[in-house]
């Protein structure tokens, strides 16, 4: 497993004026303070209608941007999420083909309205709307989670 907001993590701690525990303390497994204490259903419409505008539109690049984005919008909730898997996929019947799309699977760590440590599984998936020699040429996004 790959923990994404490493990076971010060490930054707050060096950067870290005060107590170096204080921000130790926000790097324990938990959702931010903006989402701390939400129900399973509340942090998900939170994080639904945060990346709904970044699944409305098509994407054309090699790098995955629209991807990003949603990692990204993860971060800016201060979500500790983890990337737990990824993988491209072909048609259901035609196996030769080039890949029509890539799906990465995530966690959400969060304690929820009662104080309990809870766990949250996601799936993004770039589905290829491109040529179809070369479908994710271009793709959109679908993010679910439960």
């Amino acid at each position: 497993m790959k923990t994404i907001r490493t990076s971010q993590y060490i930054n707050e701690m060096h950067n870290n004026k005060e107590n170096p525990q204080d921000a130790a303390d926000k790097g324990n497994g938990t959702v931010g303070s903006q989402m701390a204490g939400m129900s399973k259903a509340r942090l998900k419409t939170k994080i639904y209608k945060t990346i709904h505008p970044i699944t409305q539109q098509f994407y054309s690049d090699e790098s995955w941007q629209g991807v990003k984005q949603v990692w990204d919008a993860f971060d800016g909730l201060d979500l500790d999420w983890n990337m737990t898997e990824s993988y491209y996929g072909s048609g259901q019947y035609d196996k030769t083909m080039p890949p029509e799309r890539k799906t990465w699977k995530f966690e959400i760590n969060f304690t929820n309205q009662v104080g309990k440590p809870s766990k949250m599984y996601g799936v993004l998936v770039a589905a290829g709307g491109g040529k179809i020699d070369d479908p994710l040429s271009r793709y959109d996004i679908t993010v679910n989670m439960g």
